[in-house]
């Protein structure tokens, strides 16, 4: 198999699944050794699947898949949902990148720093209103608090959440301005 781009790095099977769609469940991936790097686990495929593809397919939630995008996984790319009636699904950043993304905020020395490290994630990914949160208690200053919001704010997974939000802020003048800016 070999070290590629694409394939994704994972400590158990749990970081290998896929996401439920529209109630289906997948489980086609498994937590294994690269051969082309000793030492290294990748999510590779399972051979059963590739035999027998519908042996890797069940009905969701407890039976192939857990409910929902799992950690370490989701990548913040959109999948479509199941007809003309559901939103498109989009899965929130994953722990391991989102923690990365935090390391970076926290090693940048200036607020232009932090703001286009944060715009450049916000460009791909998506992120949860607990994320933000998280996001806003690496920031400084009360404006780097407001313009991560602004950044952030369309790409959130959850808005119905967004109350978390505001836990993380300390005026209650940023608490007003962050629920204007939350509610477009």
């Amino acid at each position: 198999m070999g070290l590629r781009e694409c394939t994704l790095e994972c400590g158990s099977n749990e970081d290998c699944r896929l996401p439920e769609v529209s109630g289906v469940g997948f489980d086609f991936y498994e937590c294994a050794f690269d051969e082309g790097r000793r030492g290294r686990r990748a999510c590779l495929p399972r051979a059963r699947c590739l035999n027998h593809p519908t042996s890797c397919i069940g009905a969701g939630t407890g039976s192939t898949a857990p409910a929902g995008p799992p950690a370490g996984w989701t990548d913040g790319r959109p999948v479509t949902g199941g007809g003309d009636d559901m939103p498109p699904f989009r899965a929130a950043m994953g722990r391991r990148r989102f923690a990365a993304l935090l390391r970076q905020l926290e090693d940048a020395d200036f607020t232009s720093e932090r703001k286009a490290v944060l715009a450049s994630a916000a460009g791909g990914y998506y992120f949860t209103c607990e994320q933000l949160g998280r996001i806003l208690d690496v920031m400084e200053f009360s404006s780097e608090r407001m313009d991560a919001i602004k950044i952030v704010a369309p790409r959130l997974v959850d808005p119905q959440n967004s109350f978390q939000v505001l836990g993380h802020l300390e005026f209650e003048s940023e608490k007003q301005q962050a629920r204007r800016i939350l509610a477009r």
